[in-house]
C-alpha cells in the first residue's frame, strides 16, 4: 500500500512539473524528497508544526519535537487526520511497539496530521503525592518548633 500510494504522489508531481510552464526543463529525480507537515502536540519537548519527509515513523517526528516529556503517555499517542474529509483517530501505543520493535505496528504519517502525546495520569499524581509529602514534612518542623518555643 505505501509503494503504491508513493506512486501515485510521484506520478502526480511529475504531472505537474510536466504540466506547468514554470517547471520547462525540471525533472524529478530519485534524489527528490517529497515534504510533509505534521502537527505534534502534548507531551513532547518542543510542540508546533514540523516539515518532515514523506515515511517519516512516528518516532522519528516525536524525537525532532525534543523527544517525550516526563508526563508522556507511552501507550496513548493519538493521530488525528481528515482523509476525505471524514476525521479519523489511530492510537498508538509506543510501550508495545518498544517492547516487540516491530515498525510494521507504526502507521505510516501523512501530510497534514496531527500527533497529540497524552499525559500519562499515574506520573501527575506521582508528582502531586510528592509535593504533599514535602508540604507535610514542611510544616511538621514549623509545628516542633513553634512547639519548643
Amino acid at each position: 500500500m505505501r509503494k503504491i500510494r508513493l506512486f501515485l504522489v510521484l506520478f502526480i508531481m511529475i504531472f505537474i512539473v510536466n504540466e506547468c510552464p514554470l517547471a520547462e526543463g525540471l525533472e524529478l529525480t530519485p534524489e527528490d524528497k517529497l515534504i510533509i507537515q505534521v502537527n505534534i502536540l502534548g507531551q513532547v519537548g518542543v510542540p508546533g508544526v514540523y516539515k518532515v519527509e514523506y515515511g517519516t515513523t512516528i518516532i522519528e517526528a516525536l524525537t525532532r519535537a525534543g523527544g517525550l516529556n516526563d508526563y508522556a503517555d507511552m501507550k496513548n499517542i493519538l493521530i488525528v487526520r481528515y482523509p476525505e474529509g471524514k476525521k479519523q483517530i489511530i492510537e498508538v501505543n509506543l510501550k508495545k511497539f518498544f517492547k516487540k520493535d516491530d515498525k510494521t505496528d507504526l502507521p505510516e504519517l501523512m501530510d497534514g496530521d496531527i500527533i497529540m502525546v497524552n499525559k500519562n495520569i499515574r506520573k501527575g499524581w506521582t508528582s502531586f503525592v510528592t509535593f504533599i509529602s514535602q508540604l507535610a514534612i514542611i510544616l511538621n518542623v514549623f509545628y516542633l518548633i513553634s512547639k519548643d518555643i
